[in-house]
């Protein structure tokens, strides 16, 4: 199974949005789980994730990323954890993506299937700052501030929630920047980008959050 060697004989670490639980890394430590039951869930989820990303590469013959995989329920739960300004309930609900054609894949991949405040999901990709236009979610991919400074300084002229990966991205540059340590995907928040782009996100994702700027 593709996600096998992630998955090893480690326990998982999980988070749990509102009554959704999926697994966002490795732990070997066997104090994570307070509930028999959660931790029976979890497993059963985790085997289904396993079994759709095996399907779809199956039916699409090619390989799937593990990590942008899981990147894109990140991505997803984000979106469900967000409060929007009202203009932005209407219409469709776009996710925007740059730098990183496999995770597009695996948003697009789980986009047909999902709606987000019963709007239906629409990804797209910028190659170009001057592409960047209104969206409720852009994913900025790049290893420096140099490479993701013009696209964040453009998409913050909408309500967008801005994603990143990268060291020092969250002090300025992103409302939520994903840390990535061998197994484990975490994340932080900049709640002072969420106020100035108007989201107002649950107190239920900034506990989760590894790190949160106020």
């Amino acid at each position: 199974m593709i996600l096998k060697s992630q998955f090893e004989t480690s326990d998982l670490n999980y988070f749990k949005i509102a009554d959704s639980v999926i697994y966002f890394g490795v732990q070997r430590s066997h104090t994570f789980a307070r509930n028999y039951n959660v931790k029976k869930l979890l497993t059963i989820i985790i085997l289904l994730a396993g079994f759709a990303v095996v399907a779809e590469a199956q039916s699409m013959n090619t390989k799937v990323n593990p990590r942008a995989k899981m990147k894109s329920l990140f991505i997803y739960k984000f979106a469900q954890s967000i409060e929007y300004p009202e203009a932005y309930k209407q219409g469709e609900f776009v996710i925007a993506v740059v730098n990183d054609d496999d995770l597009a894949n695996s948003l697009r991949s789980a986009a047909q299937a999902k709606s987000i405040n019963s709007q239906k999901v629409v990804i797209k990709t910028y190659t170009t700052i001057a592409e960047v236009e209104r969206c409720h979610v852009i994913y900025i991919g790049g290893k420096t501030q140099a490479e993701v400074e013009p696209f964040s300084k453009k998409a913050r002229k909408y309500n967008a929630l801005i994603i990143t990966e990268g060291v020092g991205m969250i002090g300025r540059l992103s409302a939520i920047n994903f840390i990535i340590s061998g197994n484990l995907i975490k994340f932080e928040m900049n709640l002072r980008i969420f106020r100035e782009q108007d989201l107002t996100v649950s107190n239920t994702l900034e506990k989760l959050a590894t790190n949160v700027v106020k």
